[in-house]
């Protein structure tokens, strides 16, 4: 099911209804937190496929003979892209929080 900019029943939490337009200032938080899970479920995504690229890269150069180092030290990398993207993702979502309350 593909993601949108809204979500899919209209509503982010109790009073806030895109769908017939009643929201108002407590819904831009939400809103925000809302498209920060969208954005870093997408580079997680990325960090997914850089994986599994890698992975197959190391299987066929381990059987041809091939240097796996290149491979290696993309999974490092997108290990490391990872890590930040979810460090990051747990700073911006208590900021937002606190924002909320």
């Amino acid at each position: 099911m593909a993601q949108t900019l809204l979500p899919n029943n209209g509503t982010l939490g109790a009073g806030c209804s895109f769908i017939t337009g009643e929201f108002g200032y407590q819904c831009v938080p939400l809103y925000v937190a809302y498209l920060i899970q969208l954005i870093f479920g997408f580079t997680g995504g990325i960090a997914l496929m850089q994986i599994m690229m890698a992975g197959y890269q190391i299987a066929m150069g381990g059987l041809q003979g091939g240097d796996t180092s290149g491979p290696r030290s993309r999974i490092l990398w997108a290990l490391i892209g990872l890590g930040v993207c979810v460090f990051s993702f747990l700073i911006i979502d208590t900021i937002i929080f606190a924002l909320a309350r």
